[in-house]
C-alpha cells in the first residue's frame, strides 16, 4: 500500500505469526482452487454451450422431477442469466406461471434458502439494487411474508445457529 510520502508496504516477515500462517494457508486453498478450476476447465473443453431456452428448460425438469436444489434455484430465477434474458423469453412466460408454486413446495420441504426468497419475494423484494427474479413474479403480500420470515425463525436450521449469529 502506497500513503503518499510513505511506503507502508509490509515484508512477510513484518506480519505478525498467526497473520503469517494465515495467509499462507489462504494462499495455499487458493492456489488448489485454481489447479482444480483449470483442471475441470480442460475436463469440460469442447462440450456443446447450452441455449439460455435449453439451460432454462433443464433446470425446469429438474425442479419438476422434485429434486429439492434444483427447485430452490430454478425457483429463485438462477436459471436465468442477466446477459441473455431476451434468448429466454418464452422460458420465462413458463417461470413466470409457475416459479411460486415451485417455490412454495420447496419452502415446504423445509428448503431454508427458499424460505427467505419467498419471505423477500412477498415483502417486495427490492433491496434498492435490484428486484429479484422471485419476486417480480408474485404479488406482494406482507402477510405471507411474514408468515414465511416467522417460519424461517423456528426453523430447525436457524434455530441451531449460536445467539451471535448475524441471522
Amino acid at each position: 500500500m502506497f500513503i503518499e510520502g510513505h511506503d507502508t508496504t509490509l515484508a512477510r516477515e513484518d506480519l505478525p505469526e498467526p497473520l503469517r500462517m494465515r495467509l499462507t494457508a489462504e494462499y495455499a486453498a487458493q492456489r488448489a482452487g485454481s489447479e482444480q478450476l483449470a483442471t475441470d476447465l480442460v475436463h469440460c473443453e469442447g462440450a456443446p454451450t447450452l441455449s439460455a431456452e435449453a439451460r432454462a428448460r433443464l433446470w425446469r425438469q429438474a425442479a419438476l422431477a422434485g429434486h429439492l436444489p434444483s427447485m430452490r434455484h430454478y425457483a429463485s430465477g438462477n436459471a436465468f442469466r442477466r446477459n441473455d434474458l431476451l434468448d429466454a423469453l418464452p422460458a420465462l412466460q413458463i417461470y413466470r406461471r409457475e416459479a411460486e408454486a415451485i417455490a412454495t413446495q420447496a419452502a415446504a420441504h423445509g428448503d431454508v434458502e427458499t424460505m427467505r426468497a419467498l419471505a423477500v419475494a412477498y415483502s417486495n423484494g427490492s433491496d434498492g439494487r435490484f428486484r429479484p427474479f422471485l419476486a417480480q413474479v408474485v404479488v406482494p403480500d406482507l402477510v405471507h411474508a411474514l408468515v414465511w420470515y416467522r417460519l424461517l425463525d423456528t426453523h430447525p436450521d436457524i434455530t441451531a445457529l449460536a445467539p451471535q449469529h448475524p441471522q
